[in-house]
């Protein structure tokens, strides 16, 4: 009896761990109630196998029908029975609706590039660090150039942030020049487990918005920001932990600022990377700015 429930049950156990398997290599996330299956199927295993040897050890010192140990004959006999009915509830369980779910995707799992600690970058970090963990900090912006870093500075502060569990999740949308509201809605939503199905931008905004409420503690980081972007329409709160990159936007010639151009390009030596470096710097200032970089 024991041992033909011992023989079902590893058979479906087997059947389990094979689709566990292909979940796993296809980066999936196993089901909570088929991880407790699996450990509780395990656990049972261990005890039907010590009962079986048990009970070969009791048949083996009867003879001719006369045992001598009745009394030990009897408690494994209640044992395995209330074994055997544990293991057919089991069997009956194994009917899960599924096995797996996709992973959600972690666009800050690795970095554009292999994270260096340049000290200036090192300094950025720790006070993002600092101002995160402050309560009374909802906003932070990283302001520079192309080029610097930003975005490496941005998903190693996520990771961080992960690894240290100040935050129930962290996510992460890129905006870009050209933004657009459903591609960073959609980030954010598949890296909360959410499918936004809804109608309409506003009912789809909507519903990010309350995923988001439900979650205590949420950090949401928006890399590649050039302009304003309303939060509400993308389905952000507005009392939410938010961390921008920016970078500024092209501007149109302004004549005012020809001299001092002349004379800041005259300070680079005529030395490209100088030139490009202070050009991107200087994008969309103003006169003081300019200024400011010949001092």
């Amino acid at each position: 009896m024991v041992r033909d429930a011992v023989d079902n049950l590893e058979d479906k156990r087997a059947e389990v761990m094979h689709l566990v398997d292909l979940a796993r290599r296809n980066v999936e996330v196993i089901a909570l109630d088929v991880e407790s299956w699996l450990s509780l199927s395990k656990e049972i295993f261990t005890v039907a196998y010590r009962i079986l040897r048990e009970h070969e050890r009791v048949e083996r010192s009867c003879l001719n029908g006369w045992c001598p140990h009745l009394k030990s004959r009897f408690s494994l006999s209640r044992k395995a029975n209330k074994l055997h009915h544990e293991m057919l509830d089991l069997l009956q369980e194994q009917n899960f609706g599924r096995i797996s779910y996709p992973a959600s995707p972690s666009s800050f799992s690795s970095s554009t590039g292999v994270f260096i600690d340049f000290e200036s970058r090192v300094l950025t970090i720790k006070g993002i660090m600092a101002a995160l963990r402050d309560d009374r900090v909802y906003m932070i912006g990283i302001c520079g150039m192309g080029g610097v870093g930003k975005t490496i500075i941005v998903k190693e502060v996520a990771r961080r942030m992960k690894e240290e569990n100040l935050f129930d999740e962290v996510v992460m949308g890129v905006v870009t020049q050209q933004p657009s509201r459903k591609k960073i809605r959609n980030e954010i939503a598949d890296q909360l487990g959410l499918k936004l199905e809804e109608e309409t931008s506003v009912a789809r905004a909507a519903r990010l918005r309350g995923r988001i409420k439900d979650i205590k503690t949420v950090l949401v980081i928006l890399d590649d920001v050039w302009e304003t972007l309303d939060l509400v329409e993308v389905g952000i709160p507005l009392e939410l932990r938010v961390v921008k990159s920016r970078m500024a936007s092209n501007s149109i010639d302004d004549p005012n600022l020809l001299k001092v151009a002349e004379e800041v390009a005259k300070e680079c030596g005529g030395l490209p990377i100088a030139l490009v470096t202070f050009g991107r710097a200087l994008n969309n200032k103003n006169k003081y700015f300019w200024d400011d970089a010949l001092l």
